[in-house]
């Protein structure tokens, strides 16, 4: 696979050119508008552009996900994406996503209830950390505090859960009260949960963008919140182990609400989902080999 060299400013990339043949539109994929910048005695393409925003085009094209970089003024990354020319459904994407552009009317948001520009305002904060130098102060400070406080609750929830599982071992009892205090904590993520889940529906109805990964997430960690109060408040724990370690393992998943403030982890995320079918055969691979080298310990063995 043959890669395109580019010099942004000074420092190289290296995309793959079957990755830009997919993008034919776009600056870099359209070999018409890229040969102005090609440089015949390095051989690369020489870009005299932003080089923090080029990390997210570079980020766009390997994993098909535009996210913008808190370190870089919405403006700025405004005014790349124009020169990068990227296909005019990804650049709307992302700028409902940071909560810019509206799908519908102004007049018919502002005919909505109260509670749902509310909820919306709320949820759009949670995603949106402006860095823009011309933003208002109290605004980022209010962003950022629901930021940290969103982030707040989903460690303090994976904590719950680390605590719980380990008082729900075979050598710890756990006290009636330490029960009662984690299933309170329960309820209460739950309920955070449940708004977040709720809101985003209304966010997807207002701005029509919907992280899918998010609401998977969601819905998972809810669910499994549900059961696990329901079987401790109306069911004996000790007739439910295998059921409760089950449930126990897909509370777990709430840890990976975090990737909305990680772009590391999130595109760790997509990556294993690109490679779920590798993945999976290497898994099989493992199970096979094992049960073939069970087999021929016990074999020589008896």
């Amino acid at each position: 696979m043959r890669n395109i060299r580019f010099n942004v400013s000074g420092e190289i990339f290296y995309i793959p050119l079957d990755i830009l043949r997919k993008h034919p539109t776009t600056t870099l994929g359209n070999a018409q508008s890229l040969i102005k910048f090609y440089d015949p005695a390095r051989d690369e393409y020489f870009l005299d552009r932003h080089r923090p925003t080029f990390w997210l085009i570079y980020d766009y094209y390997m994993t098909g996900v535009l996210e913008r970089s808190e370190e870089v003024p919405l403006r700025v990354i405004v005014d790349e994406l124009k020169f990068y020319s990227l296909e005019a459904d990804v650049i709307n994407d992302f700028l409902m996503s940071e909560c810019i552009l509206a799908k519908e009317p102004m007049s018919n948001i502002q005919t909505r209830t109260k509670f749902k520009r509310i909820l919306s305002e709320l949820i759009c904060l949670q995603k949106h950390d402006e860095s823009d130098s011309f933003s208002r102060s109290w605004e980022k400070y209010r962003q950022r505090f629901i930021r940290y406080f969103n982030i707040l609750i989903v460690v303090c929830a994976t904590i719950g859960f680390i605590v719980d599982s380990g008082f729900s071992s075979e050598y710890e009892e756990k006290s009636e009260s330490a029960d009662r205090n984690l299933k309170r904590l329960e309820f209460l993520f739950g309920i955070w949960f449940s708004i977040q889940l709720f809101g985003e529906f209304v966010i997807t109805q207002k701005f029509g963008t919907f992280d899918k990964l998010i609401f998977l997430i969601n819905i998972i960690s809810l669910q499994a919140s549900i059961q696990y109060l329901v079987i401790n408040t109306w069911f004996e724990s000790s007739e439910n182990k295998v059921f409760l370690r089950v449930i126990n393992f897909l509370r777990g998943w709430r840890v990976l609400l975090l990737e909305r403030f990680c772009r590391n982890l999130r595109h760790l995320l997509i990556s294993i989902y690109e490679t779920k079918f590798m993945i999976g055969q290497v898994i099989i691979i493992i199970l096979f080999t094992s049960v073939i080298i069970g087999t021929f310990v016990y074999s020589f063995g008896t």
